[in-house]
């Protein structure tokens, strides 16, 4: 927390930035099996197609990027992020940085390759 009452989080090196087209999703299990299924499930049913799921290991558990055939409102996005199980923490805090007006600038939703603290 710095001296104005900010809390910044910690520093880190970005591995993705936020895209209209893509959501960012951040799992703390060993295993993304159910979310897999989920994720064909909701796909289905909100009527849009993956064209790209990459899956990639963190220390805690799993980072998944979905590149989609079109583009998204922030706020469908972190909706989207939330139904396919993202941490509800970091999609809280994106659902604030939208209202708040910051949704303008890409870093408002990200995925960290590691944090530096």
């Amino acid at each position: 927390m710095n001296p104005n009452g900010w809390y910044f989080g910690k520093p880190g090196i970005v591995k993705r930035y936020a895209s209209p087209n893509q959501t960012l999703g951040d799992y703390d299990y060993d295993t993304l099996t159910t979310e897999l299924e989920w994720l064909f499930s909701t796909a289905h049913r909100l009527n849009i197609c993956a064209s790209t799921i990459g899956l990639e290991r963190t220390k805690r558990g799993w980072h998944m990027t979905v590149i989609w055939n079109r583009r998204f409102k922030p706020s469908e996005i972190v909706m989207i992020q939330l139904l396919l199980g993202s941490d509800i923490q970091r999609e809280r805090l994106n659902a604030q940085r939208i209202m708040s007006g910051k949704a303008s600038n890409r870093r408002w939703n990200l995925l960290f390759k590691e944090k530096l603290v």
